[in-house]
């Protein structure tokens, strides 16, 4: 037996339209991948909360439309602690509520932590401002936005083909 520990799972994600949206992402996911390792925070629920969660997540505007699994007290760094899991919408779990301070706290957080410049800091702060738009729905996701370009472009014959043309 190996005591190589727990890993960070962070799922690969759909390239963005953009290369600030694109930036944005790896951003945040590197971002709290290294808040988590240094504040210890601890996100872990049962597999079969997992599972369920990628079924909602699979459905269209779930990240408006479906509600989560997510562990609220996630400074609790041991694994004998009782994991206090709730059902939130992906706008708090990234922008928080009155029960739980949400991930972009955390971020930020680690951002302070980190004592960074103010150039690099407001960079930072602009994708971590994506996150939280997506989130809450201020801002369309790739996802939408293309269903939306294409369901409203006059090429469309509402055949399920897109054309050439199109793109």
């Amino acid at each position: 037996g190996s005591d190589i520990g727990w890993r960070v799972e962070i799922r690969t994600i759909e390239a963005q339209i953009t290369d600030f949206e694109n930036a944005a992402f790896v951003s945040f996911c590197i971002l709290l991948s290294r808040a988590v390792a240094s504040f210890k925070c601890n996100f872990y629920i049962p597999l079969s909360l997992v599972q369920i969660n990628m079924e909602r997540a699979q459905k269209r505007n779930a990240v408006l439309e479906e509600r989560f699994y997510f562990r609220k007290n996630i400074q609790c760094c041991t694994c004998d602690c009782e994991p206090d899991i709730v059902e939130m919408t992906i706008d708090e779990i990234i922008n928080g509520n009155d029960q739980f301070p949400g991930i972009c706290k955390v971020i930020r957080d680690y951002i302070n932590y980190m004592d960074l410049e103010f150039v690099t800091a407001t960079r930072i702060c602009s994708y971590i401002s994506l996150m939280q738009k997506r989130a809450s729905g201020e801002l369309m996701t790739t996802a939408s936005w293309i269903r939306k370009f294409v369901m409203n472009h006059p090429l469309y014959k509402h055949d399920s083909v897109v054309s050439e043309e199109m793109t």
